[in-house]
């Protein structure tokens, strides 16, 4: 998407190019954000620092540039308040996590992937039924949750049989993405994320996001 912008929207074209580049700042962001979760090549270190870099911009984004650029507004040329306030605590909690691990469990990789409101949100959907049980629906109360979770139970275990033979193979009413490493960053060794930075190279790591941000 990336790629497309610059090529569709170039001078040649008579279209303004300085009208797309919050486009391509917005989608550099996100594609930050997500390779800082499932990442294969980042180190614990550059994690930190993309995570600050993300953090930082956005403020510098916000309160620097549209709050102060004339025609400009909040409202209209920025995030909604709830996505910038969920981004905010989310770059907060990538950095944490891996300074947890660091002190509490340093012999265990950091598992960033699983992290965040994302297995959260499967599980409500599969206790709505998720497009796989008949007569279930997306807004349910507790009572039918945990009716439904007696269904989620059953097809985990068909599922995940001891024996590949049986396994109960099926699909989902929804289409869910999956992170494809090719697409974000070169083919490599993954990294090992056992390794991470103690809290001086956690300190300088955040600084450099920072400095980064700043120089945009």
């Amino acid at each position: 998407m990336q790629d497309w912008h610059v090529d569709y929207f170039d001078p040649v074209t008579r279209r303004a190019p300085e009208r797309t580049q919050g486009t391509l700042d917005y989608l550099e962001l996100m594609s930050n954000v997500i390779r800082m979760h499932f990442s294969l090549a980042l180190a614990n270190v550059d994690r930190i620092e993309m995570a600050s870099f993300v953090l930082n911009d956005v403020r510098f984004w916000a309160r620097n540039h549209i709050h102060y650029t004339p025609g400009f507004s909040l409202a209209v040329d920025f995030m909604s308040r709830q996505t910038f306030e969920h981004l905010a605590m989310e770059m907060h909690s990538v950095m944490l996590h891996i300074a947890a691990f660091e002190k509490l469990c340093p012999s265990q990789p950091t598992d960033l992937a699983e992290a965040g409101s994302d297995e959260c949100e499967m599980t409500f959907a599969d206790l709505g039924g998720n497009g796989l049980f008949q007569g279930r629906k997306q807004q349910y109360s507790f009572l039918e949750a945990l009716d439904c979770a007696g269904d989620v139970n059953q097809f985990g275990t068909w599922s995940h049989d001891k024996d590949p033979s049986v396994r109960l193979q099926f699909g989902r009413g929804q289409t869910h993405l999956k992170f494809d490493p090719s697409l974000q960053e070169p083919k490599g060794e993954p990294t090992d994320l056992r390794v991470k930075p103690s809290p001086t190279e956690q300190i300088v790591a955040v600084q450099r996001g920072f400095v980064a941000a700043r120089a945009r």
